[in-house]
């Protein structure tokens, strides 16, 4: 292998080299630099030592998300940087492929490129984390943002299938039964949502958020099949039809924590409707009884 040259003649960006004329550090020599600086402000923050506890622990798991064009210095120079001073390896590398707009690349002459302010004008930003997660994985594929689709899968999944389910659940229990909740329906769909709890652990943990909200989307539609199957509407027996809607919370509430990686604005809004506050991993599960919540607000609308 060649030596590698992390000079570069000004004019450029970046650091001066001391000692030299208009000499400048090649940038892909500093810029990750940043990554551990970075870190080591977080540490500051927390009062902790970062080069013990992150970049020097072996214990650490280290991941590094990069698009693919970047691949040979993350691959290569950035990993022997590391090496020479003892530092701990990335023990994961994601990459990612391009994204194209209309399946063209992104130009300002062929109206496909977007700013986030341009973007957030007219959409949230949790309709576009959860488009792309419908398309990433740990594969480096190109991913496209075609808006005919986008729309189709924010109005029938997010809207449709997610929110319409918590929004339906909770304002029946607001209106029915003065927001408060009882017992569990002890129905099957409890053990089949609890299956699919590892399942989404493992997808996130593989990188594979395409599959992961696959399954949460299958969570909320069990929810919704339940709830319409059921039809708490039709019950006689108030104290029967109290029970479907206490199964039904529950299940909003799994959704609130399966669901945060990837809409955390949506999770904490339904947190606070469901009156309770920094559900985690370990809050999975149907265990919520006996309990008051919120007023219901619709999360979504459907775009167009």
């Amino acid at each position: 292998m060649k030596d590698w040259d992390i000079s570069r003649d000004g004019p450029y960006f970046g650091f001066k080299i001391p000692g030299e004329k208009d000499k400048y550090y090649y940038v892909w020599l500093d810029a990750p630099i940043g990554y551990i600086a970075s870190t080591e402000n977080y540490c500051k923050k927390k009062k902790c030592d970062v080069l013990a506890d992150y970049w020097k622990n072996k214990d650490t798991r280290i991941i590094h998300v990069i698009g693919k064009d970047i691949i040979y210095f993350h691959f290569l120079f950035w990993p022997a940087m590391l090496m020479g001073v003892d530092f701990h390896l990335p023990d994961k590398e994601v990459v990612h492929g391009f994204l194209t707009v209309n399946k063209e690349k992104m130009s300002k002459s062929r109206g496909t490129f977007f700013t986030a302010k341009d973007f957030l004008k007219k959409y949230k930003a949790e309709h576009l984390r959860f488009f792309y997660a419908g398309m990433l994985s740990e594969k480096m594929a190109d991913i496209d943002l075609s808006f005919d689709n986008f729309h189709k899968v924010i109005n029938n999944e997010l809207v449709g299938n997610i929110s319409n389910f918590c929004y339906r659940t909770l304002s029946f229990v607001n209106k029915n039964f003065d927001s408060k909740i009882t017992t569990l329906d002890k129905d099957k769909v409890v053990s089949q949502i609890e299956k699919k709890f590892e399942l989404i652990k493992k997808y996130y943990s593989q990188w594979n958020f395409n599959k992961a909200l696959s399954e949460i989307l299958a969570v909320s539609a069990l929810g919704n099949s339940y709830f319409q199957n059921k039809e708490p509407w039709k019950l006689e027996d108030r104290e029967k039809a109290q029970k479907v809607l206490t199964t039904c919370v529950n299940i909003a509430k799994n959704l609130a924590i399966i669901a945060k990686p990837v809409l955390p604005e949506f999770s904490s809004l339904l947190e606070k409707q469901l009156n309770l506050k920094n559900l985690r991993w370990n809050d999975l599960g149907f265990n919520l009884e006996r309990h008051k919540i919120g007023k219901a607000e619709i999360l979504f609308k459907k775009t167009g």
